[in-house]
Order: structure tokens, then sequence, then C-alpha cells
């Protein structure tokens, strides 16, 4: 009988020692055999070194001792300690010596934590829970709060989606991953989070708003220099295409001549990262010199009239107010104003200029979110 059982396991590499049944395999024709142990929920495979039956069973039996009567490293693994509020504590730390806004930097923890859900406990949140499950329960979370029949709705949401997402996950990028893990962290493969897919929105071009609102808007602006001259300047910075936050750090520095042309010149400390020059029209320039005249504030353009990290929101906030009251309805205020601005650079100018002075790498993105199409001809006809 003992003589059948060593056959039987000297033929198929099957056999049974500790009251376990065990089986011998091999990862390449000829090569050394392998065996799979499990104790305690940990299975390893370990490679028994040998390509003979007889001599790998020996020793395998030998291993089989070792980790059942405990006198290995056989150990199921420590619990994961790191956690989310560790890892965002590094992330800013990190994210700061590589030269990100810390507004950047609150603003992707901030869209992380509304992807796993603001009452999460970031101390006892493991990096394990990150799958894409996660994902999916937050893109449900967000469709929920919609009237997904309601398609204008629908897309808006979807962008908003793929904003958030994009932002959160740019936390493990893997740069940043790399330095968690120097830091001695532990981060476990986050393939499933990082790539799970969302509905895309459809890719449609920005739609200018309707004859008469820009029209009204401009009317009231020849009041509000009157009015409210620091409002009517921030509006003129605004026209100028200069963004949100460019505006309340704007510089008259900033201003100088090329070539006999008035021009924005701004350095590498902006969104796009990179030195630009922005013409000025000729007649904002001419405003912009007579309130340089009145002595406002000697380095910015708009006196300071805010918060520590918003120098002038409160003249955003009565802008933003004032263009509601003119009439402007869209989901953006600032935005839509340069996108108007950007919109008529193309139609006299041409998609390339519109582009460089939208200080976008691709005309796409200056259609998109910005200029909208070509018009179509005055008087348009068929035949």
């Amino acid at each position: 009988m003992e003589t059948d059982q060593v056959s039987n396991e000297v033929s198929n590499g099957q056999f049974v020692h500790r009251g376990r049944k065990f089986t011998l395999f091999r990862l390449k024709p000829g090569g050394d055999y392998f065996i799979k142990i499990q104790k305690n929920g940990v299975r390893k495979q370990r490679s028994l070194k040998s390509p003979f039956l007889v001599e790998a069973r020996k020793t395998a039996k030998s291993l089989v001792d070792q980790v059942l009567l405990g006198n290995s490293d056989w150990s199921p693994p420590a619990p994961p300690t790191t956690n989310l509020h560790k890892i965002f504590q590094k992330y800013r730390s990190v994210a700061s010596k590589h030269g990100l806004a810390e507004r950047t930097v609150e603003q992707n923890i901030s869209e992380f934590r509304k992807v796993i859900g603001r009452q999460s406990n970031l101390k006892t949140y493991k990096l394990t829970e990150l799958t894409g499950k996660t994902i999916r329960d937050f893109f449900d979370r967000e469709m929920q709060k919609i009237n997904v029949s309601n398609e204008v709705v629908r897309q808006q949401k979807l962008r908003s989606i793929r904003s958030t997402l994009r932002q959160a996950r740019s936390i493990f990028k893997t740069d940043w991953v790399n330095r968690y893990e120097d830091a001695g962290f532990t981060i476990p493969n986050l393939t499933e989070f990082i790539k799970e897919k969302v509905a895309k929105p459809q890719d449609t071009a920005h739609t200018q708003v309707e004859d008469g609102v820009f029209e009204a808007i401009e009317t009231a602006a020849k009041q509000l220099k009157q009015t409210d001259p620091e409002l009517y300047i921030c509006h003129l910075l605004a026209k100028s295409t200069l963004r949100r936050g460019e505006i309340q750090r704007a510089e008259w520095k900033w201003i100088i001549q090329l070539n006999g042309q008035p021009t924005f010149r701004l350095n590498a400390n902006q969104k796009g990262k990179r030195p630009t020059d922005i013409p000025i029209d000729v007649e904002i320039y001419s405003e912009l010199v007579d309130w340089q005249n009145q002595g406002k504030d000697l380095q910015y353009i708009l006196p300071a009239n805010g918060w520590f990290k918003e120098r002038c929101g409160y003249t955003c906030k009565e802008y933003d107010k004032w263009l509601r009251e003119c009439g402007l309805s869209t989901g953006h205020t600032f935005h839509e104003v340069r996108a108007r601005s950007l919109h008529n650079i193309r139609e006299s100018y041409g998609m390339e200029v519109a582009q460089r002075i939208g200080r976008h790498t691709d005309p796409i993105t200056t259609e998109r979110h910005y200029t909208g199409f070509k018009k179509y001809p005055t008087n348009f006809k068929v035949v």
C-alpha cells in the first residue's frame, strides 16, 4: 500500500501530508517544481528548487512541516495603517515643495472628500477601501441629485463629475505615489480607483449667449463707470480676457508696449505656467491710463477689497451680482465675459489668435469652452 502511495505521488505530483492534500506544479516545462501552502488565510508559493519529482516532494514535506508547526515566517500581513488623513498631510507637504498653489492643493483634497463622501472619517478611512466601487457609488450619488430626464442638466452633471474625478485622482498620480512610498507609506494597488470609467458628456462647442445680453451689459457699463469705477475697471479687465484670479493680482507693471501695441505681459505664475503677451484693446487701455492717473493703488490695478486668499474677493462678488442684474443667466459670469471676448477675437482675427490670447494648448479647448463655432454668414440663404 505504501508503495502504491509513493508511486502515485511520483507520477502526478499529488500527495497527502499532515492531513492536507498538496499538488506540486511547474511554471514551465522541465523547470523546478513549486508548491502552494496556505496558513492563517495567507497563501504563498514557493520553489522547491528541483526539477525531480521525488526530491521535490521530500523538500515539500519538510517545508509543510515548517509552516504548519510554526517554524517559519508564515504570518498574516499586518493590517494596513496608511489612511487618507496621513496621505493628505504628506500631499500638502510634497505639493507645496513642487510649486502647486495652496488653493489648488486644497481644492483637490476637497474634491477627493466629495468622491468618498464628506462624512467619511479620514483618520479611519484606509486606502484599501479605494476601489472601482468607490467611483461607481460617487457617480450614482451625484446623478440622484438631478432630473436625469433633462438632458441639459444631465450633461452639466457629467462634466462636473469628470472634473471632480480628475482633480481627486491627481492626488495619486505616479510622482506623488512614489514620494508617499519614499516616506514609508504603504500604497496598495489603486488601479481600479484610478481607471474606473464613468459616462462621458457630449463634446459640444461653447454656445454664445443670445443677442441683446451683452449689448445690455455694455449699456449698463457706461452708468457703472460713474457709480462704481472700481467695478467698471474689473469689467474692463474681464473683457481683456484676464481670469478671475489674474484680475485680482493684476499689477500696473504688467502693462507694456510692444511695437506700439499696449500689452499685458504675464509671467509663468499663471494657470498655464508659461509667459504670455495679451494685447489690450486701445479703448480699454485709454480707460486704464485714466484710472491709473487717479492713483488709487500704485502697485495693483484694482485696490484690495477682499480677504487673505481673495485679494479683491468682494469686488469680484459684486461684479458677479452686477452681471446677473444686467441679464446674464449662464452658469458662469467671469468665464462668459472672457468667452465673449475670445469669440469676438476669433471672428475678427481667426482661431489662431484667439487660441494664443486664450492661452490654450490647442484650438479644440478654445472652441469647446470659449469661442463656440464660427458665426453663420449674415442674411444666411440656402439658395
